[in-house]
């Protein structure tokens, strides 16, 4: 079996954006070396360049070149940082790169990650389609936002890219943290406008009745190599023994537990904290039900290799691990 390998060469970032899980304590980096001890070590299907800008690594165009020559997809995900200072060269090694954007406007999304980063992911986009690289866009949702991922959709859609969403983990603060209410609320409105696809979310599918059979990857077909050098199922879990943090499962919601896969999954639920509600499965059931109708876009999940919840849109990206 190959991995979907997601590598973060370095967290520095030149942003700060607070719902950020990176670690600001001090600037962490990977080594060419490394990243090839990796790739050799493992069997390699993809390679997503994640977590900082990776663009603020000194050697990252050199490891982009490495990396394919290697033949792996690759992958990148950006603020539009990495993506305006790459070379056409360097960012034409990328079969896919996602971009963030977490508010339907300009002054929304300046406002929460910094001034001009708009215009620079918009241009981002641009650039790598002119190119011929897939383009997707990536929400966060979160307390502050959920009610906008219909409108952020249209954006993505409009700009001809997929669009994919990560229910956020709270990492450094709870601050943007979903209420169980709030965590199904996002999810109907955004399935409401469009069609869903695919999910590895394994409570929206569980409530959909299992139609995704694929499951999380997380440590079985996917890992992560932190820019420490550390390596883990998903960017969320500390590095210790997996072993061990299997042994503390997470408690099923009562709504949950006579739900398929409910107790295989609930481990690695991290967002839906205070899911203990008797919502009645079928009302997220009909919701999505009834999303084909609703767009002509439809939403394809690309993956979610750290027990992060996924929804992407638009046409079939190819298989990478971000």
């Amino acid at each position: 079996m190959e991995f979907n390998i997601g590598i973060g060469l370095t967290n520095a970032c030149d942003l700060a954006c607070p719902h950020c899980y990176r670690d600001t304590d001090r600037i962490d980096q990977l080594s060419l070396e490394q990243v090839t001890s990796a790739c050799e070590c493992l069997p390699v299907r993809s390679v997503n360049l994640g977590t900082g800008e990776n663009g603020l690594h000194p050697d990252y165009a050199e490891i982009v070149r490495a990396l394919a020559a290697r033949g792996v997809k690759l992958s990148l995900t950006s603020n539009g940082y990495t993506i305006d200072r790459s070379s056409d060269e360097t960012l034409s090694a990328f079969r896919e790169v996602e971009v963030s954007i977490d508010f339907p406007t300009e002054a929304e999304q300046d406002a929460f990650r910094g001034h001009g980063n708009w215009k620079r992911v918009m241009a981002a986009i641009e650039r790598a389609q002119r190119l011929g690289v897939t383009v997707t866009v990536l929400t966060v949702m979160m307390k502050t936002n959920f009610r906008r991922l219909p409108e952020i959709a249209k954006v993505a859609f409009a700009a001809g890219a997929n669009y994919r969403v990560n229910v956020y983990q709270p990492v450094k603060t709870d601050a943007f943290t979903l209420t169980y209410e709030e965590f199904w609320d996002g999810f109907r409105r955004l399935l409401a406008a469009a069609r869903l696809v695919s999910t590895t979310e394994p409570i929206l599918n569980a409530m959909l009745g299992a139609p995704f059979k694929n499951g999380s990857g997380c440590g079985r077909q996917t890992v992560r190599i932190t820019p420490k050098g550390d390596i883990v199922p998903c960017v969320y879990w500390n590095p210790r023994p997996i072993c061990a943090s299997r042994t503390c499962p997470r408690k099923v919601p009562t709504a949950c537990s006579p739900l398929p896969s409910s107790r295989a999954s609930a481990w690695c639920r991290r967002s839906a904290g205070a899911a203990h509600s008797s919502r009645p499965a079928t009302a997220v059931a009909r919701a999505g039900a009834s999303s084909p109708a609703a767009s002509s876009s439809p939403i394809r999940t690309v993956r979610s290799c750290e027990a992060r919840r996924s929804i992407s849109s638009g046409l079939p990206p190819p298989n990478a691990s971000s």
